[in-house]
């Protein structure tokens, strides 16, 4: 093959790849619409923009579209999440944005493909009974990135059950769980630069 020629087919495959990325990058970083939630507003009203946050984050998801953003300010959330979209769900500060179940449910349930989970602690489902409901993020879906949280006091910090996930876990901490992580029935996880105390 001629040197034009190489060069021709090397920059199809790079325009192929680019395409092939495009739809995964969109999705993490290139939200459509923001919308807020803060547990400081308790008197409402609630319709999500920066002048009237909702107060809980579920509101924020239901409300919420594909490819839109969910920030969250700091606060006490205690919630369990059902994150069936394919948004960016955003705390403010993973040490200061805080998402408690207290009780024997998934703190987050992940269901929607190309998620993101990003700098929220999530906690407290550590001391109910061994139940596949008692996790910190339940994932059955797939290509989502979780990624600088703080998952502790959970019976499993992360817990994957989706055939070819391509899930990626990174720079999270993961700390005084029963299990740091479990995987079942799950491939081409990518986990990479966590960190894990006394799980």
């Amino acid at each position: 093959m001629k040197s034009g020629g190489i060069g021709c087919f090397i920059a199809v495959m790079l325009l192929l790849a680019s395409i092939t990325l495009i739809p995964e990058l969109s999705a993490y970083e290139n939200p459509s619409n923001t919308i807020y939630v803060d547990d400081d507003n308790i008197d409402g009203p609630w319709d999500g923009t920066i002048e009237y946050p909702f107060q809980r984050i579920q509101d924020a998801i239901d409300s919420a579209s594909n490819g839109d953003s969910v920030f969250v300010y700091s606060g006490m959330y205690y919630e369990q999440l059902k994150v069936d979209k394919s948004i960016i769900l955003q705390g403010e500060d993973k040490n200061t944005t805080v998402i408690d179940s207290d009780t024997l449910f998934d703190v987050v349930y992940i269901s929607a493909n190309k998620t993101t989970i990003t700098g929220f602690t999530i906690t407290n489902t550590k001391y109910g009974h061994i139940s596949e409901d008692e996790m910190g993020i339940h994932i059955r879906s797939s290509n989502n990135l979780v990624m600088d949280n703080l998952l502790m006091d959970n019976k499993v910090g992360i817990y994957i059950q989706a055939l070819d996930s391509n899930n990626t876990i990174k720079q999270n901490i993961f700390e005084d769980n029963g299990l740091g992580m479990k995987l079942r029935f799950t491939s081409q996880t990518v986990v990479v630069n966590n960190t894990f105390v006394d799980n």
